[in-house]
């Protein structure tokens, strides 16, 4: 926690997911298209945070609110933190991948030092990760919206391949009018 004012860190969003602080339905993952997204850090306005997943499984974008607040009062910047997680065999040594402590993050863009506050964008900053264009449009409280433009995967939904209506599919997603049938993981359309 970042509760002292040497602790210039914080609790990042996926060490309080896999402490139970956080849990399942506070999340949200943006596969593609253009969305807005509310992001409160303890996800009772909106989600507490918004993955970009890939299509390597067990690599990932985290994107939170970091907010002077609880455990976290001492940090000495405030906005959308940004951490790349890599939690795949390769990253681990280990045959299965990996969680935890042996779990690596990294902070976006990559710092050489734990005091760098270059991964939390204010209310107006604009990020590109991976081709997924992230804009902090406000914040309300402790709640920041953002607006998401882009694919993190190469397969938006898993289950419309072949389907005569995919490009419709994709079109209606992409404009966010429906983004899929399985929150928080959006990864189905249910086009049946």
């Amino acid at each position: 926690a970042g509760d002292l004012e040497t602790v210039s860190v914080g609790t990042i969003a996926i060490n309080r997911y896999a402490a139970g602080w956080l849990i399942p339905d506070m999340a949200r993952f943006h596969r593609g298209g253009t969305i807005r997204y509310s992001l409160d850090p303890d996800g009772v306005s909106g989600a507490a945070f918004l993955i970009l997943p890939t299509d390597t499984p067990g690599y990932f974008e985290v994107l939170a609110p970091r907010v002077r607040s609880g455990v976290d009062t001492g940090l000495p910047a405030e906005g959308i933190e940004v951490y790349r997680v890599d939690q795949t065999p390769a990253a681990c040594g280990q045959s299965s991948g990996c969680s935890g402590l042996s779990r690596r993050t990294s902070q976006i863009p990559a710092s050489s030092g734990r005091s760098s506050t270059a991964h939390v964008y204010p209310v107006g900053a604009t990020i590109t990760v991976r081709g997924v264009t992230l804009l902090v449009e406000s914040r309300l409280g402790n709640t920041f919206t953002l607006a998401v433009s882009g694919a993190s995967v190469t397969d938006r939904f898993l289950d419309d391949s072949g389907n005569p209506h995919a490009a419709s599919i994709q079109f209606i997603a992409d404009r966010g009018i429906s983004v899929g049938c399985n929150p928080p993981l959006v990864t189905f359309f249910c086009p049946s």
